[in-house]
């Protein structure tokens, strides 16, 4: 397979770059472009102006094998589907083919069988590697369900035949051609996962070696091998996963007075007292400021939690975030 290549394209003039709003992402979503259309960079080159209402974060080329654009950061809202996954999910756009003419919706000719589908090929497999290298760095798994039924990796088609994407088959009117079909890409993806990247070191900071507990070639081996204060790097020290600190769904007492804040980060605003239920407020403190403190010594039930590299993991409560590990010291404990 072809060295993934990934160059930044920006559509500054797109509107949906413009607007440049930003939402948390929970799996990846494809798309193909359905146009005679084989270059990322032309489909680039197109959209890049306001009267086009679409963009989405990459465009796998199907000319180049491994040539791949991005043309929004990931934080970004894209404009792909008109529906779920512009909020929710990271877009991927795959170029088709030269050889393909669109006769009304998902009708087309192909003008030379062979030739389409080596760019139909090139496409797919690009894919692979770009949505394996995504799933690695934010610690996917390819195969996983989301809450609400949804594959983690899904195509446009699946997120229109659950009710949660505008009315578009593809990928499924391309690919059923050749008889590809997710469930065969989202094992791709998981086998490229598993058979490129390494080593991983699960250590507690990557400068820390003598910390090492294993080094893996898989990814998800390395994982398995995390235990709670260490995380995986991969060769270059780049952070892959850190193993969570706290449990879902496991009862904590505060140790000290917490400060709730409204998102797991030190600029998000603080949760104000006054907001608390009058029938709660006995466990909480009114601040300084009017923000609401959680007493030491109250118990809550963790919902979740945020890591915020060595600054420490943010806990999710009933009512906020509290900073509930700092500097490796935690300042909750289990009830």
């Amino acid at each position: 397979m072809s060295t993934l290549s990934i160059k930044k394209n920006y559509l500054t003039n797109n509107r949906c770059y413009q607007k440049g709003i930003t939402c948390a992402k929970i799996g990846i979503q494809i798309h193909t472009i359905g146009c005679a259309q084989g270059t990322a960079q032309s489909v680039a080159d197109y959209w890049n102006q306001p009267a086009v209402s679409a963009c989405v974060h990459y465009v796998c080329d199907a000319d180049v094998p491994g040539n791949v654009l991005q043309l929004l950061p990931e934080t970004y809202r894209s404009w792909a589907d008109a529906g779920w996954g512009n909020n929710n999910l990271i877009s991927i756009e795959i170029c088709e083919s030269d050889y393909i003419e669109y006769h009304g919706g998902a009708s087309y000719t192909v003008d030379d069988e062979a030739k389409f589908k080596a760019d139909i090929m090139r496409g797919y497999n690009t894919a692979i590697q770009l949505c394996a290298k995504i799933c690695r760095e934010r610690g996917w798994d390819p195969l996983a369900v989301l809450n609400n039924g949804m594959h983690l990796l899904s195509s446009h088609n699946e997120g229109r035949l659950a009710g949660l994407s505008s009315a578009h088959v593809d990928l499924d009117h391309v690919w059923g051609r050749f008889n590809l079909t997710m469930d065969g890409f989202r094992k791709a993806v998981k086998m490229a996962m598993e058979s490129t990247g390494g080593p991983y070191y699960v250590r507690k900071s990557f400068a820390d070696k003598a910390s090492q507990i294993g080094s893996y070639t898989y990814i998800d081996n390395a994982k398995k091998a995390c235990r709670s204060g260490y995380h995986v790097y991969d060769s270059n020290g780049k952070l892959i996963y850190s193993a969570p600190v706290f449990q879902k769904g496991i009862r904590y007492r505060m140790q000290t007075d917490l400060v709730l804040r409204m998102e797991p980060k030190a600029s998000a605003p603080l949760v104000q007292y006054d907001t608390i239920p009058a029938a709660k407020r006995r466990y909480f403190k009114r601040g300084g400021s009017g923000e609401a403190l959680i007493r030491k010594g109250t118990v809550d039930k963790c919902q979740g939690e945020e890591q915020v590299g060595n600054r420490g993991a943010y806990m999710k409560l009933t009512r906020g975030w509290i900073l509930a590990q700092y500097q490796n010291k935690n300042r909750v404990a289990k009830v």
